[in-house]
């Protein structure tokens, strides 16, 4: 599970990948955080960090800015029990079009040499 940002690079990853005979992982895409203007959220475009006081809410809020549904009372938990239940309950489907780019790369992979 990558961002979306990286879409672009993931054929000539799997081509590559490939060539050298090493297994390929089943990709799927998601989206990234923006600023206002519709640039990613990094430290590049000056983000500020995320406070590691408060990871528990942090990660609840990412997970709701996903589409996902995690329990009002989730955000009371640790970290790790957070992604305990993120790995259970992770819903793909409500990631619009995500099997099909996932099949969309995977053929353009086979197709050609994405590296010229």
């Amino acid at each position: 599970m990558r961002g979306i940002d990286l879409m672009d690079s993931t054929p000539r990853q799997i081509w590559l990948q490939r060539q050298l005979d090493y297994p390929t992982p089943d990709y799927v895409h998601i989206p990234v955080a923006v600023h206002e203007d519709g640039s990613k959220l990094s430290k590049l475009t000056g983000a500020t960090a995320i406070p590691l006081d408060d990871a528990s809410t942090v990660l609840v809020d990412a997970l709701r800015a996903l589409g996902q549904q995690p329990p009002e009372n989730l955000a009371n938990e640790t970290p790790a029990s957070i992604w305990q239940w993120a790995r259970l309950n992770w819903d793909i489907g409500v990631l619009r079009n995500q099997a099909t780019v996932m099949s969309e790369y995977k053929a353009m992979a086979e197709d050609e040499n994405p590296l010229r």
